[in-house]
């Protein structure tokens, strides 16, 4: 009988919390045909798919004594390499230590041997689908998809972030890894916590889990960072509640975490950089979508609002791809997009990093203004739907930006917007950041500067100012 072998690199998780269900299916998939069974874990980046992996092969170690356990980190070429040589060497596999050795094919046709016994070979952070199914670098080798061991006594998990690149490399037999609920989060942070009793607080535990979108990963550094600093759940809460970059700082905190690989990034903040990059390589719209949703709303984005693509399946593509990584939710009912919060903010610090923000911002500007229609009843539910995004790239732009006829446009739809609905004071103050730009840029006596001052004298007069608004109603008929 074969001799078994174990490269794990990770002990197992005394804090693993919940799971179950997958964790039922993942096993329920493994060893149950009469061929290579492959099956893929796909997630959000920081959900947890590689410690759900990483409970699942120790239980398979417990409950197949007889089964060889292999991981192999797929984080990029190099590590792929260095960790087949490690299983070619375990193995004792011949020729595996010459210069012009394919120790890629030597695995393969060793576990693809009945001889080779029962085993499970894992490749961790498999994200990259070009690096399976893309041209060899190397002349004389093949794709890596073509290297797997086929055996009936085999089985091929994959982790990634997505889904698409999960479909191609087990095709149905994927497995999605979700977002915690409360109740199993509450238990994780609980076992995380140096003094457990903080989580008796209900209402800061809710609040603290709900601002970390019940993410695992922001679940273990919040811990971490609480846990050093001895800090009430109250006090994380309230750096969360800070300026855009306090945050940012606060989520790119260093911490150990012994499910992660050392060299590594682990925080929030950076953890999704690479997702980023690589939608960015693989496709330029989803990319120029993440990057305008980065700088509007990230609540019920209409994907009409969305820049236009060179064709409708592109744009369907698109979406998928940034659906497939798990950064936007669909709405069934109205048909759109919800941007993961703590992605949001991760994406703008993306674009900051890539010194981008400005020109998205001011293209995302020129794009909400070129949608938004003039405010009438006949298509109120329309610039309904637009208004909050609106006024959030009115916010994003620099102060430079106000100069423009888009900012001042777009701001001087908005007032009339908040005017139709009856907020009044919101109105007001749209409107009198429109007459001062107008006034600046187009002079005072410039018509479209005098319908803004009507349009100010008649939202004062809404409130009862009636003795300001007569004299605006005198300085627009003075410039007549």
């Amino acid at each position: 009988m074969q001799k078994t072998h174990c490269i794990i690199p990770f002990e197992k998780n005394r804090n693993f919390t919940g799971r179950e269900s997958e964790l039922t299916q993942l096993e329920e998939m493994l060893f149950a045909g009469d061929q290579t069974t492959k099956v893929a874990v796909f997630g959000l980046g920081g959900v947890g798919k590689t410690s759900l992996v990483i409970e699942l092969v120790h239980r398979i170690r417990k409950n197949h004594e007889n089964c060889s356990v292999l991981w192999i980190p797929a984080i990029n070429l190099e590590s792929l390499h260095q960790a087949y040589l490690d299983v070619a060497r375990q193995f004792g596999i011949r020729g595996w230590e010459e210069d012009s050795a394919d120790v890629k094919r030597l695995v393969q046709e060793f576990l693809s041997r009945e001889s080779a016994g029962q085993w499970l070979v894992v490749f961790d952070n498999a994200d990259d689908i070009n690096m399976w199914v893309g041209t060899p670098t190397e002349q004389g080798t093949k794709r890596l998809i073509d290297y797997f061991p086929r055996s009936k006594l085999g089985c091929i998990v994959f982790t990634t972030r997505d889904r698409k690149t999960a479909v191609t490399l087990a095709q149905k037999n994927v497995v999605e890894v979700r977002e915690m609920s409360e109740d199993v989060a509450t238990i994780m942070l609980q076992n995380c916590l140096i003094d457990p009793d903080l989580v008796n607080n209900k209402t800061d535990t809710s609040s603290l889990l709900k601002e970390l979108i019940y993410l695992p990963l922001a679940i273990v550094q919040a811990s971490a960072y609480i846990n050093a600093n001895r800090i009430p759940f109250s006090d994380y809460l309230s750096l969360l509640a800070d300026q855009e970059e306090d945050v940012i700082d606060l989520l790119s905190e260093e911490f150990e975490d012994d499910g992660r690989y050392q060299n590594v990034k682990n925080p929030v903040a950076t953890t999704w950089l690479i997702s980023f990059e690589q939608i960015r390589q693989r496709d330029p719209l989803a990319a120029e979508y993440l990057s305008f949703m980065a700088c509007i709303d990230s609540k019920d984005i209409p994907r009409s609002l969305l820049p236009r693509g060179q064709s409708r399946k592109k744009e369907m593509e698109a979406i998928g791809t940034l659906d497939a990584y798990s950064f936007v939710t669909r709405r069934l009912a109205n048909d759109a997009l919800d941007l993961h919060r703590l992605v949001h903010l991760s994406t703008r610090n993306w674009l900051n990093l890539r010194n981008e923000w400005d020109d998205r911002a001011n293209t995302a500007l020129h794009r909400v203004e070129d949608m938004f229609p003039r405010p009438k009843h006949e298509n109120r539910a329309l610039w309904m739907s637009y208004q909050i995004h609106a006024q959030c790239v009115l916010t994003s732009t620099k102060d430079r930006e106000k100069e423009s006829k888009e900012w001042y446009s777009l701001a001087s739809r908005i007032g009339e917007c908040c005017l139709s609905t009856g907020k009044y004071q919101e109105s007001e103050s749209w409107i009198r950041q429109t007459l001062k730009l107008k006034e600046e840029v187009l002079g005072k006596t410039h018509p479209e500067t005098l319908v803004t001052m009507n349009n100010l004298a008649l939202v004062l007069d809404r409130q009862g100012k009636y003795a300001e608004a007569e004299t605006i109603n005198r300085q627009g008929l003075h410039w007549l």
